[in-house]
């Protein structure tokens, strides 16, 4: 479970980290402003419940104590056969990406230590490489690079 912490980001508390975490350590994520928001009218419901114990994700009044496995049981529930609880990291990583955020700060974020690893998370596409420069072309067509007399071709 991650929890809402000020300056618009999220934790996720050592006390509730498990074994599989390849960190023993905290790692903040930033979050958008419309997620604080949600987070925010959730934990205005959660006071009315004291049953789920400050959690964000509940189902029935209920704490949900395994996301993943609430994942696995929605998506066949949902029919969907080839989606994994990665792909959704795989995605965010993506989208940070060709939202133009720079590779140190998504690193930091997803707790990547090279950029091969970063690499193997972004799914990059000729659709997104496309929108990456489309707004760049009208900056090199209207200041064309003049060569100097020291250029050779």
């Amino acid at each position: 479970m991650f929890v809402p912490v000020p300056r618009k980001r999220v934790r996720k508390p050592k006390t509730q980290q498990k074994a599989y975490d390849k960190e023993k350590k905290r790692r903040n994520v930033p979050i958008s402003p419309e997620l604080q928001t949600v987070l925010n009218e959730l934990k205005a419901e959660q006071k009315k419940v004291s049953s789920i114990s400050g959690r964000v994700f509940t189902r029935h009044g209920r704490p949900i104590k395994s996301i993943r496995t609430a994942f696995e049981e929605a998506r066949k529930k949902a029919g969907i056969e080839d989606l994994h609880f990665q792909d959704f990291r795989h995605t965010c990583i993506t989208r940070w990406a060709s939202q133009g955020i720079p590779q140190q700060a998504i690193m930091a974020a997803a707790g990547h230590h090279s950029i091969q690893q970063n690499n193997d998370y972004t799914n990059m596409k000729d659709t997104h490489l496309r929108l990456a420069f489309q707004n760049s072309t009208p900056v090199i067509q209207e200041a064309p690079l003049e060569p100097t007399g020291n250029v050779s071709y």
